[in-house]
């Protein structure tokens, strides 16, 4: 049967006896009914899978860059059926590997397809582009971390690039959720390290594999710029695990810049972890 991520969350309010609750505009659906009883079957529906790709080291959306979602680049699922980029049909059924592009010998199927892509975009193509902001300084979650896997459209998301110490740098778009003052605390590796800013780490074995060693850093100090604005700076210590700032902040949209700098005030590389205190 024809699943999507997005029928998780309908699948789980469902089996918890709390689907009521939900919103009623859902892309997903409950696929309770299948676990209940292995001969049920959801309706016929067409799902499309779209995301940005790799940005090329890329650290700004622009016209040529290929992490930028596109209708062309997504891939439309019915059945059997795979519609690739808007012109490469495959039966799943007897080419599991999609070798063969049988739209030729399929045209119906083809525009079928096409039309729900055509609608599909036209419904995500104004939202596309919109970061989706982290919520900062609400009851609910204070404080909030936050680490370089959120910078937009830079990627620092592997435990091996953390230990490199990539020499990378992005913005975090955040949603303040109250006014007030807010602390900001950055730090180069994990808080639950108790690591230094400037400490290296061993190579180490993990359940599959060895963690290469983790570089030092000669980390003196750190930067921090809200919403573009000339940043605040602060140096740092020898033993120092990490660097404090406070700044206060109305309710709304924030971009935030936190980046450490060497002894002659030069950045190094963005802060990865950031963890956001309303006071």
């Amino acid at each position: 049967t024809l699943v999507q991520v997005q029928d998780l969350l309908p699948t789980l309010a469902d089996l918890a006896g709390i689907d009521q609750a939900l919103p009623e505009n859902l892309d997903g659906v409950s696929l309770a009914p299948l676990l209940r009883d292995p001969q049920a079957a959801l309706d016929d529906r067409m799902l499309v899978i779209n995301y940005g790709r790799m940005p090329q080291f890329k650290v700004t959306y622009t016209k040529d860059n290929p992490a930028i979602p596109h209708r062309d680049g997504a891939a439309v699922l019915w059945g059997k059926w795979r519609l690739l980029e808007n012109r490469a049909l495959y039966d799943v059924s007897t080419d599991p590997h999609q070798d063969h592009d049988v739209a030729p010998q399929f045209p119906e199927v083809v525009a079928k397809m096409r039309t729900h892509l055509d609608a599909w975009w036209a419904g995500v193509k104004d939202d596309v582009m919109k970061p989706q902001r982290v919520v900062i300084g609400d009851d609910r979650e204070n404080p909030l971390r936050l680490s370089a896997c959120e910078w937009l459209d830079v990627f620092i998301d592997q435990q091996r690039q953390v230990r490199r110490g990539l020499l990378k740098n992005g913005t975090w778009h955040l949603e303040a959720a109250q006014a007030g003052t807010y602390l900001f605390t950055l730090r180069r590796w994990p808080e639950e390290s108790g690591l230094r800013l400037t400490d290296a780490i061993p190579e180490t074995r993990v359940t599959d594999g060895t963690y290469s060693a983790g570089e030092a850093i000669a980390i003196a100090g750190a930067t921090l710029s809200i919403n573009g604005a000339p940043p605040l700076r602060k140096k740092s210590a020898a033993d120092d695990r990490s660097i404090n700032f406070t700044a206060v902040l109305e309710p709304g949209a924030v971009t935030l810049n936190a980046t450490f700098i060497d002894a002659g005030q030069q950045p190094l590389l963005g802060a990865y972890y950031v963890t956001v205190r309303r006071l």
